[in-house]
């Protein structure tokens, strides 16, 4: 049993089941905590966009010398974000978000697995090659992390606006 915490009133007419007559009460619904607790679906996107505005803010904090110390650190970020994907999902249950345009089944965890095992190759060959730049490095390995976002929501696309947001984070970054 849930304590309700707060109540909802919804006209019927926002869900399309038809209009509320007047001198009617509209249905009430009682929402508990655990119907309302956030659900973990987008959770491994959430951490890579989050691992990507870090990187972003700790460019501001870093010395221009120790700035390739970015780049191993977007690494090791990856590198949780992937591990937790084989802890935290095994592909058998399909979970959906965002009214069904996002679903987490077994290929898209397949999917995302395999564009966080390119990420952290490529995030690794840019981390070499980043000492022959002298600016901009933090925001390359950024635009890099921000573009495995895009590619992850674009493998859990269950409907073409979600897959449109997708490929525009993606091209965002050429």
């Amino acid at each position: 049993m849930t304590i309700p915490f707060a109540q909802f009133c919804v006209l019927s007419t926002v869900f399309g089941v038809g209009a509320v007559k007047i001198g009617e009460r509209p249905e009430c619904f009682e929402f508990g905590r655990a119907d309302l607790k956030f659900k973990f679906d987008i959770v491994l996107e959430l951490a890579v966009v989050v691992l990507g505005l870090v990187v972003l803010v700790q460019d501001l904090f870093t010395p221009s010398k120790d700035r390739r110390t970015l780049g191993y650190g977007a690494v090791l970020g990856v590198a949780v974000v992937l591990l937790y994907s084989f802890f935290a999902f095994d592909g058998r249950e399909t979970f959906y978000a965002f009214g069904n345009a996002y679903v987490l089944d077994g290929l898209a965890l397949w999917f995302k697995r395999f564009f966080l095992v390119a990420a952290l190759l490529v995030l690794l060959m840019a981390t070499e090659f980043s000492d022959r730049f002298e600016a901009a490095q933090s925001e390359f390995f950024a635009l890099l992390l921000f573009a495995l976002a895009g590619m992850m929501f674009a493998a859990s696309a269950n409907d073409f606006t979600l897959l449109f947001v997708a490929l525009e984070l993606i091209t965002v970054t050429f």
